[in-house]
């Protein structure tokens, strides 16, 4: 049995099972033989060994969310040999940080992922991502602590949360 702090739990066939871990990465633990066959960290290529939540696709890559953005990882066929893909800032991500469980892959094999930041998409077919930030709403502007209510620094406030509209601070 395994003695580390699992996370969560897939099954990935032939007695095989891809446990989560909290710092350790992923490890590949084969039911039958009670032994871990395989461990894949960041020493390989994985954004963070903190894992949040795994998938695997319709064309048996596997696809982890990480504390530090998402990997793929594609397997030779055949083989124990794989190669790792990254996708985080540098790719686009706006969200670095993967949400628990929140994973799936759509009938069309669009494969979304829910993070701090908002919803990345990935689009398998042409290798293109789809993002939507969170939305942000102002509620309130203020100068030194202060309530911008006059319109010394702007044209008028917004009806509803009272923002000031054409805002112009002056500066030295």
């Amino acid at each position: 049995a395994c003695a580390l702090p699992i996370s969560g739990i897939m099954k990935a066939g032939n007695g095989n099972f891809w446990l989560m871990t909290n710092g350790y990465g992923v490890l590949i633990w084969n039911f039958p033989l009670d032994s871990v066959m395989q461990r894949i960290t960041t020493q390989n290529g994985l954004n963070s060994d903190f894992i949040y939540n795994l998938k695997r696709d319709k064309d048996n890559n596997y696809w982890i969310g990480t504390g530090a953005g998402i990997n793929k990882i594609t397997f030779e066929h055949g083989t124990n040999n794989f190669k790792i893909s990254r996708y985080g800032k540098a790719e686009g991500m706006f969200g670095m940080e993967s949400n628990k469980t929140a994973v799936m892959q759509n009938d069309d094999g669009k494969i979304w992922f829910g993070t701090t930041k908002g919803l990345y998409i990935y689009n398998a077919a042409d290798e293109q991502s789809i993002k939507y930030p969170s939305k942000i709403i102002l509620q309130s502007v203020k100068l030194f602590s202060q309530a911008i209510n006059s319109k010394i620094y702007n044209d008028s406030l917004s009806e509803w949360y009272n923002i000031p509209i054409n805002l112009k601070l002056p500066y030295t």
